[in-house]
């Protein structure tokens, strides 16, 4: 059975492939979330409720319902989960808007609350991939959705650009869950202190001699380096003492 691609794992993608592939193929150590991870969930759930709380104060606000409840045309739906074509999207709200779909004189786009003050990378493209699902669903692909950020703040946040880039990490996932393959290398990043893989990534690094084990190595300058053929640390400085980029 194909995999069905979800918002998380788009996330997860956006932050290091090789999190994304090891989420899908649900093998090897998992020790589960970082700390760090589960305050920014706790503080997004509070700032979730909050949220809903104060659409509810204005009676906007009402659970989802299925297909049923995108027809009634209501102000603002609530935990919207929608599939569409192979693909998952849990919204945390749906607000009207006026621009005609297969709905009618209106069509909704995707709201997603947050526990941080800024929106990250992996944040936009997980609302991309929200107003990917739900354009197929209303067959109309929102220009736009909505990051709540901590505080109960708006950010309305442009899509067009970023469908196509959701597009091709979808593609990616897909062939994934179809066939058998290689997990992507170890590339360490700033994302590895919070990711529940740190330690058996940090572990294959060291036993590769990973260049990505050097402090300030970039996608950019790694690619620079293997074309010119250099993979390991010592190619690069025999005498350099490797920085824990997972610590």
């Amino acid at each position: 059975m194909t995999q069905t691609i979800t918002s998380d794992l788009v996330e997860a993608y956006s932050l290091c492939p090789r999190k994304a592939f090891l989420l899908m193929a649900g093998t090897g150590a998992n020790p589960g979330p970082h700390d760090y991870e589960l305050v920014i969930r706790d503080q997004a759930e509070a700032n979730r409720h909050a949220h809903r709380v104060r659409l509810a104060e204005a009676g906007e606000s009402v659970p989802f319902g299925g297909k049923d409840a995108l027809i009634a045309g209501r102000e603002v739906l609530a935990d919207a989960d929608l599939t569409a074509d192979g693909l998952q999207a849990r919204c945390d709200f749906l607000k009207k808007v006026n621009e005609s779909s297969r709905l009618g004189q209106f069509s909704y786009v995707a709201v997603k609350v947050v526990g941080t003050c800024r929106a990250s990378r992996s944040d936009v493209l997980g609302l991309a991939h929200q107003g990917l699902v739900l354009g197929k669903v209303q067959g109309l692909q929102p220009p736009f959705g909505t990051l709540i950020l901590l505080g109960d703040r708006p950010c309305k946040v442009k899509l067009a650009g970023k469908y196509r880039e959701v597009g091709r990490i979808i593609e990616i996932l897909r062939a994934w869950a179809e066939a058998p393959a290689a997990p992507p290398p170890v590339v360490l990043n700033k994302h590895c202190p919070s990711c529940p893989f740190r330690d058996a990534c940090l572990q294959k690094a060291e036993e590769e001699d990973n260049l990505s084990l050097l402090d300030r190595m970039t996608p950019k300058l790694l690619r620079k380096y293997h074309d010119k053929g250099i993979f390991t640390v010592r190619r690069v400085c025999p005498a350099v003492r490797v920085l824990d980029r997972c610590g």
